[in-house]
């Protein structure tokens, strides 16, 4: 079972990433292009943005 979800395939993460100006927001979207490539993470960090993200979309990612 994959934890990346199906809708990581609409986005391209690092082209994201180059627009949005929130350095932490940044490093965000290039984990979930890493992800998204297929590389394996560690950090349990990493799958509370995927729960940010899987009810949210990339505003689930942005800063409060």
């Amino acid at each position: 079972m994959s934890i990346v979800p199906k809708e990581f395939e609409l986005y391209d993460f690092v082209k994201v990433s180059k627009k949005w100006g929130n350095s932490r927001e940044r490093i965000r979207l290039l984990a979930f292009a890493h992800l998204k490539e297929g590389k394996s993470v560690k950090e349990s960090t990493i799958y509370v943005w995927l729960r940010y993200f899987r009810s949210k979309g990339l505003e689930g990612l942005k800063e409060p």
